[in-house]
């Protein structure tokens, strides 16, 4: 079992939580108000006893640490801020205890600004050690990392061209830069974005269409069937990608959002088809692709796009697909 959930499966570990569960019962019950865990202090002796490797090696307690970190930041900074090296420490023979500390609090808390503030130098080391396996089998801290790095960038706490984000681009391997875009597209999907958080989402997406890994152009299939961002920047974009890649992730969505925008832009979505016939490896995906191909194919006719149009239909004869023919004797 993982840390965290080994913490939830023995009497130490469960224990522990309790603790945690007692302050906030007790701080709710007192209506603290105060940034200090005095009103509670009977349980620093605890807290401050188990954060000592020689009393307490357990990886499941510092799991819940880890977890229950923004709750403390929270109820206490000051007490954290000055117990920080014993959250994570720093000898190499004490890396497992600050794996499982960080990895569970990356994995599984929120982005909270108050937490970067105090944490942001564990966040600069964890950029370092992108490269090293989680303890967690089904999560990834690089990619839980990411995202609480690209929460940090839309509210304006640190800049792209700059400092964690653009250290963390100058070491990420292609799947955890692109990983990058696909939270970037859950996020639109998930509710509403303000203006400028949008624009700034934007111009990250161009650089790293334009300058980042190939990886990436893949992903940015995501971020292209999100109807929050302009139809001609992302198919303008789309096409850009695809012109390398010859490839996109979520290729049907794709092909059938292409299919909607043909009409207004038949040049741009038949180039962007090209690219992709170029790349499909079998005949099954453009016989499911078929569709929205002939409605791509019809609206560049019908947009004086011939010579396009004749070029994408005879790549696709050239793949077994010779039916669209038909489309050019109606329309020439």
């Amino acid at each position: 079992m993982d840390p965290l959930t080994f913490s939830l499966n023995t009497v130490r570990g469960r224990a522990f939580h309790t603790l945690f569960k007692y302050i906030n019962w007790s701080r709710r019950a007192l209506d603290v108000q105060d940034g200090t865990l005095e009103s509670t202090a009977e349980v620093l002796p605890a807290l401050e006893k188990h954060l000592q490797p020689a009393v307490d090696p357990s990886l499941a307690v510092r799991a819940v640490y880890g977890e229950r970190l923004p709750s403390l930041i929270a109820f206490d900074p000051d007490w954290v801020t000055a117990h920080l090296n014993e959250f994570f420490p720093s000898s190499e023979e004490l890396a497992g205890i600050y794996k499982a500390t960080w990895d569970t609090f990356i994995i599984w808390t929120q982005p909270y600004d108050n937490v970067f503030d105090l944490l942001r130098e564990q966040y600069a080391l964890a950029i370092e050690k992108l490269g090293e396996e989680s303890l967690y089998r089904s999560e990834s801290a690089a990619s839980h990392l990411s995202e609480h790095l690209i929460a940090f960038f839309a509210r304006k706490q640190i800049e792209y061209g700059e400092g964690l984000l653009h250290r963390f681009y100058q070491l990420a391997s292609g799947s955890q830069a692109a990983h990058v875009l696909w939270f970037i597209a859950r996020i639109l999907r998930e509710g509403d974005v303000p203006p400028e958080v949008l624009e700034r989402f934007k111009n990250l997406i161009e650089d790293r269409v334009a300058n980042g890994t190939r990886e990436e152009r893949v992903e940015f299939g995501w971020l292209f069937t999100c109807e929050k961002l302009e139809a001609e920047w992302r198919l303008g974009l789309l096409r850009d990608a695809v012109s390398s890649t010859k490839e996109t992730d979520s290729d049907h969505a794709v092909l059938e959002g292409l299919a909607e925008l043909s009409k207004q832009f038949p040049r741009l979505t038949i180039e962007t088809t090209i690219h992709l016939v170029d790349g499909a490896d079998a005949e099954w995906k453009l016989q499911y692709w078929s569709p929205h191909l002939r409605s791509i194919i019809t609206s560049a006719i019908e947009g004086q796009e011939l010579e396009l149009a004749r070029l994408l239909v005879n790549k696709l004869a050239a793949k077994n697909l010779p039916d669209f023919r038909n489309l050019l004797s109606r329309g020439c």
